[in-house]
């Protein structure tokens, strides 16, 4: 029984005796295992490319033309034929103010006109009569003189006469006010009933067909920026701000304004669509210097230690750091002037 034991614990510690061996024997002389090669790391392949700076603003957008409608005459408001948000067109009537004593008016200025004329009319046919009867020597001069001052006496009376009828027609026009041009109404100041006054505001139109945008950018950009140059701006209410529109640079102001100490520039934008409204907030982009064939790397991949600027690029399967001559930079990209040639690999890291 103890023989049988002590034979099983020999045969246990034997098999793992000769396990331990074979691991060691396989170790010892197997051959090396081969490791794949390392990754390469990300690298950027220098390109020459076009990149513009823009410089961002904040502009308002405002309608192109402004108009208050205004009472020429006095009188009661018969019909307002428009309210606020109305949209008018050229010609249209949009206010009607009471006609009926500017019609009588009008009515007695045309009386006043005809009965000068008639009485200037006569005078004429003295003075003739008078000038033939003064060359034959019926009447002297004394009697001539005065059919003379009565005929430019009529003259003017005549013309005092057609003057006050014009004027009695034309407050009998101005009883009807219509819209000089496309627009819309933005404001209104007056009610149906209400007697107004000469130069009193009744209505404000804006015509919002073409749009203003006016933003003051600073010294170091007002060099960059001309007139007829297109520039982009975005509107936060249109689509989250992500929409880009085009305008015009159309004017530049010659000197600083007082406030501001700033230029001012005003671009435009065609509005004829509608999509847009005045008061709105835009950010222009202005662009203000644009590189063509330059090579830009992520600014990020340029060391600097110092004055010493440092790329490294990856050729060969291995790295090499290289000095550069860095330029302008650019939303993140830097411009590189000596040290990086098309096709080479940088590192990015």
């Amino acid at each position: 029984m103890a023989g049988c034991l002590i034979a099983a614990v020999l045969l246990v510690f034997g098999a793992a005796f000769g396990v331990s061996l074979a691991k060691f024997i396989k170790a010892r002389f197997a051959p090396p295992e081969v490791l794949p090669p390392p990754p390469p790391p990300p690298v950027y392949v220098a390109t020459p490319t076009n990149l513009v700076r823009f410089r961002s603003y904040t502009a308002e957008l405002r309608a192109e033309r402004t108009m208050t409608i205004s009472a020429a005459v006095g009188e009661e408001i018969a019909r307002l034929n428009v309210d606020v948000g109305s949209t008018v067109t050229q010609g249209q009537v949009i206010v009607e103010l009471d006609p009926r004593y500017k019609a009588i008016n009008e009515k007695e200025a045309a009386a006043r006109l005809y009965l000068a004329v008639v009485t200037h009319s006569n005078a004429y046919l003295d003075l003739e009569n008078n000038r033939r009867l003064l060359g034959t020597k019926v009447i002297g001069d004394e009697e001539f003189r005065r059919s003379l001052v009565a005929y430019h006496s009529s003259a003017a009376t005549l013309d005092l006469a057609r003057a006050a009828y014009e004027r009695a027609w034309q407050e009998l026009a101005d009883c009807t006010i219509s819209a000089p041009s496309a627009a819309k109404v933005s404001a209104r100041f007056v009610e149906r009933g209400e007697r107004v006054t000469p130069n009193q505001p009744l209505l404000t139109l804006v015509d919002d067909r073409f749009l203003r945008l006016t933003f003051f950018p600073e010294d170091r950009d007002i060099l960059c920026i001309r007139t007829n140059m297109a520039v982009a701006f975005t509107v936060d209410a249109v689509a989250a701000g992500t929409e880009a529109f085009a305008a015009m640079v159309q004017r530049i102001g010659a000197d600083i304004e007082n406030q501001t100490r700033l230029y001012r520039v005003e671009a435009g934008y065609d509005n004829a669509a509608g999509r847009l409204r005045a008061g709105m907030v835009a950010r222009v982009n202005v662009p203000i210097e644009a590189f063509a064939d330059t090579i830009f790397v992520p600014s990020y991949a340029v060391k600097r230690f110092g004055a010493e600027e440092t790329v490294s690029l990856y050729e060969g399967g291995s790295n090499t750091v290289v000095r550069v001559h860095t330029g302008g930079e650019v939303e993140g990209w830097t411009e590189i002037l000596d040290g990086v040639a098309p096709g080479d690999a940088v590192i990015l890291r």
